[in-house]
C-alpha cells in the first residue's frame, strides 16, 4: 500500500469506529444489534492501532523506489565519467566494478575493479612448516604462501595474463618452482612441500 492509501485506510477506519461507537451508545446493552455495533468499534480500533506500522512499511517501500531511481542515476553519471575518462585505457582492462569509500581524513577515495579479499578469524598468523601446506621459504626463513610467492615475483604483464588466473599453479610443482625461480632471477628461496605421514 502507498502512504497515501494507508492515510485513506486511517480515516476510514477513524469514521467507522465513531459510527460504531455512536451506534453502540443508543442500543440496549446484551442485544445482537449492540453486540454487533461493538464488535465494529473493537474491530476498527484495532485496526487503527495497526497503521502506524501499515504507514512505516509504505514509506520504506515508496523510498525504495527513490532509492532505485536514485542508484540507477548515480550508475549511469559513473558510467559516463568513466568512459568519458577513458577509464578502461588507464586500468588495462573493462571497469566492471568500483568501490567508493571515504578514509578516516574525510578524503573520497574510488578503486576500480576491487578485488575482495576473504579473510578467515586466523588472518595474520604464519604458515607452519608441516601444516599440509606447500610453502616457499625465503633466505631469511620466513614461509611464504604459494600465491603470495608468485605475486610479489611476478612481473605486471605476467599478473594480468590469463594463465595467473591462480598464480599458485605456476609454482605448484617443484619443477615450476625452479623453472620460475630461474625466469625471474630468484636465488636462494626454498621450496617445502608437506611432509607425508
Amino acid at each position: 500500500m502507498t502512504i497515501v492509501e494507508v492515510q485513506a485506510k486511517e480515516t476510514a477506519l477513524r469514521t467507522e469506529m465513531e459510527t460504531a461507537l455512536e451506534a453502540a451508545k443508543v442500543l440496549t446493552p446484551a442485544t445482537p444489534e449492540f453486540d454487533e455495533a461493538y464488535s465494529r468499534y473493537l474491530a476498527a480500533k484495532a485496526n487503527l492501532a495497526k497503521i502506524p506500522t501499515e504507514l512505516t512499511a509504505a514509506r520504506v517501500a515508496e523510498n525504495a523506489g527513490a532509492i532505485q531511481v536514485c542508484a540507477a542515476q548515480v550508475a549511469e553519471a559513473i558510467g559516463q565519467l568513466v568512459v568519458g575518462l577513458k577509464v578502461a585505457d588507464l586500468v588495462g582492462k573493462p571497469v566492471t566494478a568500483l568501490r567508493y569509500a571515504i578514509d578516516a581524513d574525510g578524503k573520497a577515495l574510488v578503486v576500480f575493479n576491487p578485488v575482495t579479499i576473504v579473510r578467515t578469524k586466523s588472518f595474520g598468523s604464519k604458515v607452519t612448516g608441516g601444516a599440509g601446506r606447500t610453502v616457499v621459504v625465503d633466505p631469511a626463513g620466513e614461509r611464504w604462501s604459494l600465491t603470495k610467492f608468485v605475486l610479489t615475483n611476478a612481473t605486471e604483464a605476467e599478473k594480468a595474463s590469463p594463465e595467473y588466473k591462480y598464480p599458485h599453479s605456476q609454482v605448484a610443482t617443484k619443477p615450476k618452482f625452479e623453472a620460475f625461480c630461474q625466469t625471474h632471477q630468484l636465488v636462494g628461496f626454498t621450496y617445502e612441500a608437506p611432509k607425508a605421514g
